[in-house]
């Protein structure tokens, strides 16, 4: 987890990731020396975790890491639900509405139709390119 301001930038915390099978495998913990209550965690419940542990501690204006994280609902919602901005990034095939884009018409009976879904590689073709350098993501938490 890393710290970026206007002034510096700082390594705040890192954690090493235990693989699933490893964390199972009693053997393989103790040849390696890893320690009885090391657990297994996703990265997603790894970032939550130092998120909530630096929260409050470190004032931030935003969240951002790579499409590994940001593919993952999951993940969005839980920052979502702890009142974080965001910016992650997202594999291309992702599938997003413009809600600033327009709308198909509506003829006046049931409800208001919706942006229709595209991908991210459509909808970011349709943007001026001006706006397509707001695409790429750097990965390190705010």
């Amino acid at each position: 987890m890393g710290y970026v301001s206007r002034a510096d930038h700082a390594l705040l915390e890192f954690r090493l990731s235990l693989p699933e099978d490893w964390a199972r495998d009693k053997q393989r913990r103790e040849a390696c020396h890893v320690a009885p209550e090391v657990r297994y965690h996703t990265q997603h419940e790894q970032c939550l975790e130092m998120l909530d542990e630096w929260r409050d501690q470190v004032p931030h204006g935003w969240v951002t890491d790579d499409d590994e994280l940001g593919r993952h609902t999951g993940f969005r919602s839980a920052l979502r639900a702890r009142g974080e901005r965001y910016v992650l990034g997202v594999p291309c095939t992702t599938a997003v509405r413009d809600l600033a884009g327009s709308s198909p018409p509506y003829h006046g009976r049931g409800r208001r139709p919706k942006a229709p879904w595209q991908l991210v590689r459509t909808w970011r073709t349709s943007l001026p390119s001006a706006g397509r350098t707001y695409i790429t993501f750097s990965p390190k938490i705010l």
